[in-house]
This record gives C-alpha cells, structure tokens and sequence, in this order.
C-alpha cells in the first residue's frame, strides 16, 4: 500500500500519508483506498481522517493507540480488495448572462468560442476529488486539458455561491461569494453546503458530476425551489 506513498509525523496526534505530487485519478483512488480501509479496520472508531487530491491525513487519539500501533495498522491493511463506491449525478448549470461572468474573458484567453467552451464543459465528466478551502467548497478533476487556464495574478470582485469555476487544470463549485483567482463560467442554482440538512453537502468525494444546461429563468424557478433542485442520480452505486 505505501510503495509510493510517504508517511510524515506532523506532531504527536497526527500522521500525513503522501501519494506523489501529481493531481490525477490513480492517485486519488489511493488515497480513498487507504481511507476506506482505515474506516473498516479495528483503529476507526479512534481516528479522524481527512482527505485530499493526493494525501490523507490521519488524527488519532493518543490515549487510545500509539503513532506505533497505527503504524502497524497501516503496515497490514489490504487496500486492494478495497471497493470503492461512487455515484453519478447531473448537476444543472446555467451559462448564460450573469451566471457566466468570466464565460467572454475565458474564450478570448483561450481562443475559443464560447459555444465550443460550454460544450467541452457539457461533455466532460468531473470527479469530486475533495472539499477544503471552505465548508462545501468542492474542487473537481477531470477537466478537459483544452480549458487550462492559469490563475487571475489578481482575484476578481466576489462570484456568487454555486459557481462553477476553472483555473490551473481543476474546476471546482463555491460554496459561498469570495473574491477569486478562479474564472466563473457558470452557476448552479443547488446549495453546496447547508448545516441544517442531513446531508451538509449533496455529493460524496470520488462521485461523478455530468452538467447539463438550464436557462436563466429555469435556473431561477430551481434557486427558488429547493437547495437541491434539479439533481438527478442517474446511476447506482459501483466501484
């Protein structure tokens, strides 16, 4: 399992696993794997994990197990019999006027049309590789290699909650308005993150997210129908 990965002690109650420094699928899958088998092991109910694009990060109680003992977990968990279960969803997005500010700056910086980018963006399935940054915030791989786009060298006035944004190879879905380095090309109308609902995001990490398109008015009637509105699951649960 930790072939390519390397284990750092960031202090006396935490472990990071690291899975290379690229942002890709195998990876990711790596790390849901080590996840997955850590939450099925006889260590679970005393750790807290947290993952990302390429790292999972380990918290564990030291009046329960020590860095030693979990190491010797570690050394023992199976993660190839591991099955993960993702699911896919189509999202409604909406792409036109003030839900797809940065659609114009986008398709000059690339030399494209703006049709052609909607419809890369249409055709491409994304994957949730985590949440961070802020509660709900979710960044997305899997974007077409034709829509890398660096960064803003100055972040923009503040996108509104549920844009659909891309910058550096990855897209990703805003929880709340902030200021960003990010380019908004579209909006959601679905709340990426509630407290009060049972659910505090609608998607899981390693899901598949296809977007389809609304209308400006369409997306209006679902922003006032619901916080998940016009979500559809379209495929059961696999490996």
């Amino acid at each position: 399992m930790f072939e390519s990965a390397e284990l750092k002690f960031i202090n006396e109650e935490t472990l990071l696993v690291e899975y290379g420094e690229t942002l890709d699928d195998r990876v990711h899958q790596q790390v849901q794997a080590l996840d997955a088998a850590l939450m099925g092991s006889t260590v679970a109910q005393h750790i807290e994990t947290l993952p990302t694009f390429r790292s999972l990060l380990i918290r564990f109680d030291v009046f329960s197990i020590s860095y030693d003992h979990l190491l010797d977990v570690l050394s023992t968990l199976e993660s190839s019999n591991v099955v993960l279960k993702s699911q896919t969803w189509r999202v409604p997005i909406c792409v036109q006027g003030e839900c797809a500010q940065d659609l114009p700056e986008v398709a000059q910086e690339l030399e494209m049309s703006e049709a052609a980018i909607v419809k890369i963006l249409l055709n491409t399935p994304l994957k949730l590789y985590m949440y961070g940054f802020a509660p709900g915030f979710a960044y997305l791989g899997g974007l077409d290699a034709r829509l890398n786009v660096p960064r803003r060298a100055t972040p923009r006035a503040p996108m509104p909650r549920g844009s659909l944004m891309i910058a550096g190879g990855l897209a990703s879905l805003s929880s709340v308005a902030m200021p960003t380095g990010w380019y908004v090309l579209g909006q959601t109308p679905i709340t990426m993150f509630s407290p009060g609902r049972k659910r505090m995001v609608p998607f899981a990490v390693g899901d598949e997210l296809r977007f389809y398109e609304v209308s400006l008015d369409e997306f209006k009637i679902l922003h006032a129908s619901g916080d998940t509105a016009g979500i559809d699951k379209i495929s059961n649960p696999s490996a």
